[in-house]
């Protein structure tokens, strides 16, 4: 009996952590693991090698799980700040497009008010003609007026000599102080 005692032992030594080992597999692959706990070694053997083993690698694999939660903290982070920015570029660019229908109404305007200051000025330039065209006319009748003037002064001049000359042969009057002379 002492055998089987060793026998069974020397399985509960053996077996005891490889099941342990497999029911923390077990707990991992049906994705309800803790991936805190540990498996403890108490042999130095070849269990407890696959044990520590075992260890290390749960801790690499939860490492690997934080550090997949912080960037996928980090992820959702700058995804509402980029769904934010979106929302401000969206406000914006309505305001901006509201903003350009403004100035394009008020080209419009603009551009209306130009063409009826520019059809006025084109009335005023056409105006503007019509007056130098009169005023020159006026000028040349004025011209003309002062060379007709200039040709009666001298007519008049010529018939002012012409009748002092025929007063002074008449023989009553005897100088010239007797028949006034007018001179224009």
């Amino acid at each position: 009996m002492s055998g089987l005692f060793v026998l069974y032992l020397t399985a509960k030594v053996i077996v005891s952590p490889i099941e342990a080992t497999a029911a923390m597999f077990k707990n991992i692959a049906q994705g309800e693991g803790d991936l805190t706990q540990r498996i403890r070694i108490r042999n130095q053997d070849e269990v407890g090698e696959l044990g520590r083993w075992f260890n290390v690698f749960i801790e690499r694999v939860q490492s690997i799980v934080v550090d997949m939660n912080q960037s996928s903290l980090s992820l959702k982070s700058a995804s509402e700040n980029l769904s934010g920015n979106a929302q401000l570029i969206a406000n914006n660019s309505e305001n901006m497009s509201q903003k350009t229908d403004a100035v394009m109404t008020h080209t419009n305007e603009s551009s209306e008010n130009l063409g009826t200051i520019s059809a006025g000025a084109e009335e005023m330039s056409s105006m503007m003609m019509v007056v130098a065209a009169a005023v020159e006319e006026l000028s040349a009748s004025i011209s003309q007026v002062s060379h007709n003037c200039e040709k009666e002064t001298e007519m008049t001049g010529k018939a002012s000599i012409a009748a002092v000359e025929t007063v002074g042969q008449h023989p009553k009057c005897t100088t010239r102080q007797q028949f006034k002379v007018y001179h224009f």
